[in-house]
This record gives structure tokens, C-alpha cells and sequence, in this order.
């Protein structure tokens, strides 16, 4: 799999690529780079989300789904600002 993987780019580049093709093409890709892919988009948005929990006193659960939504709208965003991608 690193072989593999390793002619295809780093795994947040293939994370944006992935989540910019849409969900149905994540079938093809292996369950360690699915893996890989997961924990590069989960950490820097759980990351945020406790640090937010912490000033309000806010539980931290409810913080970290919120910076995951609001990860998705900026991802939203972002995307049709990507060069050749619709």
C-alpha cells in the first residue's frame, strides 16, 4: 500500500481530492489510506473544537461537531475556487 500510495501524492493532498470528487469514488481507495484520509481531515478540525470548548465552558463534544460543520461549509466554499473542478 505505501508503494501505492506513494506515487498518488500526500494524504491531504488525496484527502482534497477525494472529498472534491465526491463520496462515491471512496470505494476504490484502500481501508488504510480511507484510514489515513480520516485522520487527516479529523485532526485539525477536532483540534479547534476542544480548544473552543474551553473558553465558553461549552461541552466539548457539541464544540468539536461544530468545527467539523463548519469545515464542511468552508470545504463547500473552497471548492468551486479549485482550478478544474466543478
Amino acid at each position: 500500500m505505501a508503494a501505492a500510495a506513494r506515487g498518488r501524492g500526500s494524504a491531504p493532498a488525496r484527502a482534497l481530492d477525494l472529498l472534491s470528487r465526491g463520496a462515491e469514488h471512496i470505494r476504490d481507495v484502500p481501508a488504510g489510506e480511507r484510514l489515513a484520509i480520516g485522520w487527516t481531515v479529523a485532526a485539525p478540525a477536532s483540534a479547534p473544537g476542544m480548544l473552543a470548548s474551553v473558553w465558553p465552558s461549552a461541552p466539548p463534544g457539541a464544540s468539536v461537531v461544530c468545527t467539523f460543520g463548519a469545515l464542511l461549509v468552508v470545504a463547500a466554499l473552497v471548492r468551486p475556487l479549485v482550478p478544474g473542478r466543478a
